[in-house]
């Protein structure tokens, strides 16, 4: 969700300095054409990215949490058994 605002944010920095480097004659063809790729990039491309960031994210957020858990919690207070009350 937030992903979206900052591409639409970040979009004309992206073609600004895309066409910078078509314009300087040192870039490799084979970098211009890797520019001109990755601008052309649409709503396909957010879509994939949006479903590898969905899986990815919740696997990773699963092992974070259950490592925070092992490494942070404290000390587990006794239960109260039958003889003690």
């Amino acid at each position: 969700m937030v992903s979206l605002p900052i591409m639409l944010f970040m979009a004309p920095m992206q073609e600004q300095l895309a066409e910078m480097l078509r314009g300087n004659a040192d870039v490799p063809p084979e970098v211009a054409e890797m520019i001109e790729q990755i601008g052309a990039a649409g709503p396909l491309a957010l879509m994939v990215s949006f479903g590898f960031m969905l899986v990815f994210g919740m696997i990773f957020s699963t092992l974070g949490g259950v490592l925070g858990t092992v490494i942070f919690r404290g000390d587990r207070p006794a239960l109260a058994t039958e003889a003690e009350q």
